[in-house]
């Protein structure tokens, strides 16, 4: 091979990782903003990739996990509407056994059979773990120490070697919230809620935490 047949293969090899490294890049960011934090209320235009999910004569339209309702102005995102029946199970529905019940996963939201459809419901938690998950956090509370990951609290049970979930303390922070968490502003101040637990962001030395001001 000539050196400058050589030269130009090094360099289609080069350019090809580069564009596959920028591909990669793109992806990753494109999944992040996936996963941002969107505030109820907000309202976007056009839902590409939305399946519908009737209740009642009401549609609600789900897409990367959030729920939005139409409005005049576009698509207005809205709190899950946890308990909501569906009359029928929505595109792209598959089927998960969690805890012995039979659940469909659409978008990674859970809905649960029942008499007259399929409920938008909450992933049901472990009541127990004999590991913390990879990534969790250490809280203090009251000078007692307890864990978090993703949402969900442990207790550490000495008689029987494991973690138990427990519902949080008033005043417990945390440094992240999951995906799931939903916005809201009440009274001009910003809330987010993780299942039935309200969380309000808080600055501690310059770092966003986020605490439990009520469980409901």
């Amino acid at each position: 091979m000539s050196d400058n047949r050589r030269a130009q293969l090094v360099f289609v090899l080069t350019l090809g990782g580069i564009l596959l490294a920028t591909a990669a890049t793109e992806s990753e960011a494109q999944t992040r903003r996936r996963f941002q934090h969107l505030r109820v209320g907000t309202v976007v235009k056009t839902l590409p990739s939305a399946v519908t999910v009737s209740v009642g004569r009401d549609n609600f339209y789900l897409q990367g996990g959030v729920f939005y309702r139409f409005d005049p102005h576009g698509y207005v995102v809205i709190p899950r509407p946890l308990g909501a029946i569906a009359t029928a199970l929505p595109r792209g529905a598959t089927p998960v056994v969690i805890q012995g019940r039979q659940y469909f996963r659409v978008q990674g939201v859970l809905f649960a059979q029942v008499e007259g459809g399929y409920m938008v419901s909450e992933e049901p938690a472990p009541v127990s773990i004999q590991e913390l998950p990879m990534g969790y956090e250490t809280v203090v509370v009251d000078g007692e120490e307890i864990y978090y990951h993703q949402g969900t609290f442990f207790r550490y049970d000495p008689g029987r070697d494991e973690y138990r979930v427990i519902m949080p303390s008033v005043g417990a922070e945390v440094a992240e919230l999951p995906p799931t968490a939903v916005s809201e502003t009440i009274s001009g101040e910003l809330f987010f809620s993780v299942g039935p637990v309200r969380y309000r962001p808080a600055v501690r030395q310059g770092k966003t935490r986020y605490v439990v001001v009520r469980i409901r």
